[in-house]
């Protein structure tokens, strides 16, 4: 049987369905590269690694939980304090029992830093000067745990200063109260009298062409719908970014001790090797928070208006107020900083005190429907002398080598995915402090298993002057 000649308008049909097909395949592939990026993550993030996007009701949830701690930790008077405070704090006599009239440190930060000094990695591009000579909006995102306090602080107290430089910090009262963070911006209908006399601050800076400043570490966590509020509030600003990345260990374990002095539920009765796990499952502290901020700021206003500051690189080049100014080129102090009177972080000792106060509090909750009023912070260490001596509290010192593994992998991928935008960049300084860490606790299991007949002891005089009676929930 004779094959039938193949006619011309069938050879054309071909010759457009072959090159047809190709332009299908590829366009599939094009359209599903965006979800392969999301799914590996940002050059080189798994899946496991970078903190996966909450839902928007649950990142409103989580802003508003952060806010809260911020707020809570402010009432206290508490500010950040890096591991080399803590240590030269730890050498300090009395360390064991905070003296009740303990009266806050003042920390001026390092020599005053001159502009001509800043160390910066060459391969960040700096674009200050916007479209058409406007402005600078510099927004400080923190996050939290990495200095954000001592920045507010120090900018409130300089208000003036940095007027002279044209350089406009102004945070109005919310709900009647003064505080120097804009954390107002992370929750914008919480109260619309801050925010309308916030937007005439700004119409203000912009016909005087004046620079702007913003701090809040709340930022950090907030949604993409908010971040693109942002930049309408913004848009007359050359918008400027920053974040600063701690090394991962260093800021859990501080995040850790800031939820023991804030009374933060999510650390009542549990030890910080409890906690760390949780953390390196979600990715909640450390490097997974910080990619998520990074990520979603580079995605609202473009990864050349990001820029993010090595911790302990700022802090070995000079203070961190100056690095976070010259970050974005703006001009900075010349003369000594303004000092503000900060309440030091927990030390690690002081942190035995407060694990300890929690479970003796978590057992009167679960025996007697009692709350325990939560002492002052600087008596907290006295009463839990009055009821067990420091020598006699078991402790026992972690494992580090599995928890510093994994915060130098998580470390190590921060800065592939973010090592272009990142300023004083000393991964070696990160390397060495996260290799050098060390932490003893109170040992929660044996509290756990042998302490019970202990704290029944006191509680009998503690039913009648210290507790919140409460129906067990």
């Amino acid at each position: 049987m004779s094959k039938t000649p193949m006619t011309l308008p069938r050879r054309l049909g071909l010759f457009f369905e072959l090159p047809t097909l190709c332009i299908i395949i590829v366009t599939m592939v094009a359209l599903s590269w965006p979800l392969v990026v999301a799914l590996r993550g940002c050059q080189g993030w798994s899946l496991v690694e970078l903190w996966k996007p909450p839902a928007e009701s649950e990142q409103s949830t989580s802003s508003e939980s952060t806010l809260k701690e911020i707020e809570a930790e402010e009432s206290l008077g508490s500010a950040e304090n890096s591991e080399a405070g803590e240590d030269a704090e730890s050498r300090a006599v009395g360390v064991l029992r905070m003296s009740p009239g303990l009266s806050p440190t003042v920390h001026p930060g390092p020599e005053p830093w001159s502009r001509t000094q800043t160390v910066t990695s060459p391969s960040v591009t700096r674009r200050t000067a916007g479209p058409l000579g406007k402005p600078t909006a510099l927004i400080h995102i923190g996050p939290p745990k990495t200095g954000t306090s001592y920045i507010q602080r120090v900018l409130m107290a300089s208000r003036d200063k940095l007027l002279g430089m044209n350089i406009v910090y102004y945070v109005p009262p919310v709900e009647g109260r003064q505080k120097p963070a804009h954390h107002f911006l992370a929750q914008p209908t919480r109260d619309q009298a801050a925010m309308t006399a916030f937007q005439d601050k700004l119409s203000e800076a912009v016909a005087k062409g004046q620079h702007v400043i913003v701090s809040s570490e709340a930022l950090s966590l907030v949604s993409p719908k908010l971040i693109s509020s942002l930049k309408s509030l913004f848009s007359k600003f050359n918008i400027k970014v920053v974040l600063t990345y701690r090394p991962f260990l260093g800021r859990t374990w501080s995040a850790y001790k800031q939820h023991l002095s804030t009374n933060n539920p999510r650390v009542i009765g549990v030890s910080f090797a409890e906690y760390y796990g949780k953390a390196s499952r979600s990715g909640t502290d450390g490097a997974g928070l910080c990619g998520y901020a990074a990520s979603n700021y580079i995605q609202g206003f473009g990864r050349d208006s990001v820029f993010i500051l090595d911790f302990l690189g700022a802090q070995k080049d000079g203070d961190i107020v100056n690095m976070l100014l010259s970050a974005v080129d703006l001009p900075t102090f010349e003369e000594p900083l303004e000092r503000v009177h900060v309440v030091p972080g927990l030390t690690s000792d002081q942190a035995v005190y407060f694990q300890m106060w929690h479970l003796f509090g978590k057992y009167m909750f679960e025996h007697h429907h009692c709350i325990l009023e939560m002492p002052p912070r600087q008596m907290l260490a006295y009463k839990v002398d009055a009821m067990v001596k420091h020598h006699t509290m078991p402790k026992k010192c972690l494992d580090m080598e599995p928890m510093k593994k994994y915060a130098l992998k998580m470390d190590a991928n921060f800065r592939a995915a973010f090592g272009d935008r990142m300023l004083h960049f000393r991964p070696d300084l990160s390397d060495n402090e996260t290799t050098h860490f060390e932490i003893c606790e109170l040992d929660h299991q044996i509290v756990r298993m042998d302490w019970n007949d202990s704290f029944e002891k006191h509680a009998e005089a503690l039913l009648s002057n210290s507790c919140q009676k409460q129906e067990k929930r």
